[in-house]
């Protein structure tokens, strides 16, 4: 199956992320994000929202809704989220199928920043937010004139033109980042080691780690951890029990899970999960 041409990506948003500074990312054919630029790390304000489980949850809504509703439209999509932040998002086609999607996002138009103080005030009040600071982090998000916006929409159907047209004769070192990425998404429910991925493409450790600091900008093993990590967030909201949620993403040791948890989300998966039954 064709996949997105992750070094024609690459460059793209290099090429335009100067003259519109926002987070960019190309996802799978299934909505999975494989690429971001500057990487995949989500902005502050957008990651204070993620470490909340039920703040956490309307994310992931906006973003499985966001890549539903794109399926069904050529023209780039754009909408605002729930915390009233702007994103777009285009399907990438060829021949009439989708090969994945570019998406740029995790700013505001200028009309929206009183939605986004009102919204970011409340959700402190009613989920008691004040360890996460989230008001403090509304100076952080970029903004801009609904003009420029609607520029960057023409200029992602540009650029999704442009991914579709180079993705021709697409070479395994193109390829190869993107197919890292995707099998490490779908093997997170499985003890996948730097051997393993190492071993299936036939490359070298060194190479490995060349390339995934280079796409995700971190580690195989920190990446590896993040993508468990989120996928551990889900389940735990959709009411898995800790020792099913850290069996579901391929972690034997119950205890070494909820270490790992709480080292990099700040609270254990139980008062995660607790958090989003209280809301």
């Amino acid at each position: 199956m064709d996949t997105l041409n992750i070094d024609i990506v690459s460059a793209m948003f290099k090429d335009i992320h100067p003259l519109f500074p926002v987070t960019f990312c190309a996802l799978d054919n299934n909505g999975f994000s494989v690429y971001g630029y500057p990487n995949l790390s989500t902005a502050p304000f957008c990651c204070a929202m993620r470490n909340h489980p039920t703040l956490h949850h309307l994310c992931r809504v906006s973003d499985h809704r966001a890549v539903s509703v794109s399926q069904n439209q050529n023209d780039p999509y754009m909408y605002t989220c729930h915390a009233g932040l702007t994103e777009i998002i285009v399907p990438v086609r060829k021949s009439n199928l989708i090969i994945g999607y570019l998406k740029c996002g995790q700013f505001a138009v200028e009309s929206n920043l009183e939605l986004i103080n009102t919204t970011a005030n409340n959700y402190e009040s009613v989920y008691q937010l004040s360890e996460l600071s989230l008001t403090n982090t509304v100076d952080t998000i970029r903004i801009f004139s609904e003009e420029l916006a609607m520029g960057a929409k023409k200029l992602l159907a540009i650029m999704a033109e442009n991914a579709a047209t180079h993705n021709k004769a697409l070479s395994n070192a193109y390829s190869l980042p993107y197919e890292i990425n995707s099998y490490i998404e779908s093997h997170v429910g499985e003890n996948v080691s730097i051997e393993t991925i190492a071993k299936h493409f036939n490359i070298s450790h060194s190479m490995l780690y060349n390339i995934c600091k280079k796409i995700n900008n971190c580690s195989v093993k920190e990446y590896i951890i993040t993508r468990k990590l989120e996928r551990a967030k889900t389940h735990l909201i959709n009411g898995y029990s800790v020792e099913n949620t850290a069996e579901c993403v391929g972690i034997d040791d119950t205890n070494y899970f909820i270490r790992l948890f709480k080292s990099k989300v700040g609270i254990t998966p139980k008062q995660f999960q607790l958090a989003y039954e209280i809301k």
